[in-house]
């Protein structure tokens, strides 16, 4: 579990303990530290309750470290059940869109679908944020944010701020997903596309995601 110990108060001898069971928590986040930052930070999402915020000082704390320990006692370690196989490979990567239309989907921050293995490689590598038998099935790349399917979780990593670049990395367990819908693009300027996954989480009932027209399928 995870156990927080709050005082309440200055002068006061009275401590507030929290507890919450890995089995509980249903989402979670991690943040880097940014440029003039000096904590990094990790969220919870658990059952019955709303999101508990832990800080850590950035000079003490391997945050990489500590997202791989959430992964190993959070995430599903065996995944039930089979599922057809997913197309890795994005449609028309190498098709070059309008200036207008890179306009348009530069406004919607409207993602495109990238390479399933790449994605997988970089982030059990350069940022080890994957567990190492977890595998990606769909990825898509909107500007230095990624939304990621694995067959273990959903993933959304941004990339916050110009100079201070921060990164959340924010895990929602499937179990969690209890709806989803699809929406297909429609005229000129309406080229995105549209995901929505609903939960059962409180604070974190929807997760959307726009997808490039033509870039995703």
């Amino acid at each position: 579990r995870i156990l927080i110990k709050d005082g309440k108060g200055i002068g006061s001898k009275r401590k507030n303990y929290r507890s919450i069971p890995y089995k509980s928590i249903q989402a979670f986040s991690v943040e880097t530290a940014g440029k003039f930052d000096g904590d990094v930070e990790i969220k919870v999402w658990s059952t019955g309750i709303r999101r508990v915020k832990i800080d850590f000082s950035a000079a003490n704390v391997d945050i990489y470290q500590l997202q791989q320990f959430l992964s190993g006692e959070v995430v599903i370690a065996k995944t039930e059940g089979t599922q057809d196989a997913i197309d890795p490979k994005p449609p028309n990567m190498d098709k070059k869109q309008t200036t207008a239309g890179n306009i348009i989907d530069w406004f919607g921050d409207n993602a495109k679908q990238v390479s399933a293995s790449e994605v997988e490689d970089t982030f059990k590598t350069t940022m080890p944020i994957l567990l190492q038998d977890e595998k990606v099935e769909i990825a898509f790349k909107s500007g230095r944010d990624f939304t990621i399917f694995s067959n273990r979780r959903v993933m959304k990593i941004d990339v916050q701020g110009v100079f201070r670049k921060k990164i959340e990395i924010l895990t929602v367990l499937w179990h969690g997903v209890h709806a989803y819908s699809v929406q297909t693009a429609g005229a000129l300027l309406d080229r995105d596309m549209e995901m929505k996954l609903y939960t059962n989480i409180l604070g974190l009932d929807t997760i959307q995601q726009d997808f490039r027209h033509g870039k995703a399928d």
